[in-house]
């Protein structure tokens, strides 16, 4: 029997995919989980959200009854009622936009090199968040890398200047770091970044992301913490790539005793990508995880610290006790 909501949550983040006939207006994603998987629904319930890829093969059925309200079914047993999102640019409350869609890295998990290779104007980015000024509270900006991580950097300052100059928003950005990054994003007015590690686990990185720097990643996270404060500084960490759990939680230990806040993303998989040794990790090992997570960052002082931008602020593709701490039913 699932009852707590941080259950409910935990499996359909398990599945990740929703059987459902509704119209969605949301593109699909050039960023995250889904990357050109298709699209996607938000569904928020108990103060918690969700985000499930469209797919009629999926075993989780979902029923909209009225205004927006959904069911869902699993096996005939009814999970839950809550409440399609209005998705907004990629996800509900926030504009997510990505720059670049083309990268020059071959990250074995990733869709995006395979995709695309679109890298967007100033021009469009700012048409789309004009198309959309009313109803977002955060702008959160990601990229591939198209040439290098120094070399791109003017490109995207450019772009986040234009918009800081426009928009009174708190403004995230997730790219991949370089030496010195932190303090070039800090001086044009960005609140908070996020450098992704995938992994904690050295050997496994440098055979699932060849190309990046592990060092480098680590050293501008820490160094992100000094300027743009403790909890306000974000890596995923991918569930799914055959880590075992203590690595997960010497990772989680290591960087909130620097005020660096870990996402745990479950992996999902992708027809761009062999899937072989990827496997989506079971509501169980999310609850158990969440519950660890959820001890080291109020160790760290880490779980009351409100998140401005980016992943922290949705949680609809993980588990996350900044923001899924305080439901009553866990």
């Amino acid at each position: 029997m699932i009852t707590s909501t941080s259950e409910k949550k935990a499996f359909l983040l398990s599945i990740g995919t929703i059987n459902i006939q509704k119209k969605i207006d949301d593109i699909p994603s050039t960023s995250g989980p889904s990357t050109g998987e298709g699209k996607s629904l938000f569904i928020s319930f108990d103060d918690t959200m969700v985000r499930l890829l469209i797919d009629p093969m999926s075993p989780i059925k979902g029923k909209i009854t009225n205004n927006n309200k959904i069911k869902l079914y699993y096996d005939n047993y009814f999970l839950l009622e809550g409440f399609i999102k209005k998705i907004i640019l990629h996800c509900p409350n926030q504009a997510y936009l990505t720059i670049s869609e083309k990268c020059i890295y071959d990250c074995k998990f990733c869709s995006v090199p395979k995709i695309g290779n679109k890298i967007k104007t100033k021009d469009e980015i700012l048409k789309l968040l004009e198309n959309s000024v009313d109803t977002f509270h955060a702008i959160s900006l990601t990229s591939g890398v198209f040439q290098d991580p120094k070399k791109d950097i003017d490109y995207i300052i450019d772009i986040i200047t234009s918009i800081i100059n426009k928009y009174n928003v708190p403004i995230g950005v997730s790219i991949v770091p370089f030496d010195g990054c932190s303090s070039l994003l800090k001086k044009i007015g960005v609140l908070e970044v996020k450098y992704n590690i995938e992994t904690f686990n050295f050997k496994m990185f440098k055979s699932i992301c060849p190309n990046l720097n592990y060092k480098i990643i680590i050293k501008e996270l820490i160094k992100a913490v000094s300027l743009f404060g403790k909890g306000h500084v974000f890596t995923n960490l991918i569930i799914g790539l055959g880590e075992n759990d203590n690595t997960i939680i010497k990772c989680i230990e290591y960087f909130s005793k620097h005020g660096v806040i870990t996402n745990l993303r479950p992996i999902s998989y992708s027809k761009y990508r062999n899937s072989e040794f990827m496997k989506k990790p079971s509501k169980d090992r999310l609850i158990k995880l969440f519950k660890i997570h959820k001890n080291i960052l109020n160790k760290y002082n880490l779980l009351n610290i409100k998140p401005l931008s980016m992943c922290s602020i949705c949680g609809g593709c993980d588990l996350n006790p900044q923001i899924d701490e305080y439901n009553k039913n866990n």
